[in-house]
């Protein structure tokens, strides 16, 4: 079985800025981290492994410091992982 995690990286604080010309969020110098809520799927996903098998690929798409979520999914056990990098989508922060 194949079990997906769809997972992302936010800000990991609540003082974030926006640049005031282009409405886009500034990344630099911010501390990220997992979503909470990907990461209680993730770690769902970690349980219903272990009970029916299988593995867990997480997907990712974001800018490429993005990937550190994707490691930290890897060091939680996740067996791969991928990141989507859409150049017309990389101003966005949905």
């Amino acid at each position: 079985m194949n079990i997906f995690v769809c997972i992302k990286q936010v800000p990991g604080t609540s003082k974030v800025e926006v640049d005031p010309v282009t409405g886009v969020l500034k990344r630099d110098g911010i501390d990220t981290k997992m979503n909470p809520y990907d990461l209680y799927a993730l770690e769902t996903a970690l349980k219903i492994r272990e009970d029916k098998g299988g593995e867990i690929k997480v997907i990712s798409m974001g800018p490429p410091q993005a990937k550190e979520v994707i490691k930290e999914a890897y060091t939680m056990g996740a067996d791969a992982g991928y990141l989507y990098q859409i150049e017309s989508l990389q101003e966005q922060t949905f």
